[in-house]
């Protein structure tokens, strides 16, 4: 049996649900602001820590 990683975030999905926002907002982070989540490949998936989140949404107020 997996077990799921409880600190990950996969999908942009997931992303948008643990931060409330929608997902063109946190595309414009990770573009503008340094949000830290990771694109696997090109046109693939979107992947996230639960804890660097809360770390980014500390500094910067968001």
């Amino acid at each position: 049996m997996v077990e799921k990683d409880d600190d990950a975030l996969n999908g942009m999905s997931e992303i948008c649900l643990f931060v409330g926002f929608s997902a063109p907002t946190i595309l414009s982070w990770i573009r503008t602001m340094g949000f830290p989540a990771k694109q696997m490949k090109r046109g693939c998936s979107w992947v996230a820590s639960k804890r660097a989140i809360r770390a980014w949404r500390a500094r910067t107020g968001n």
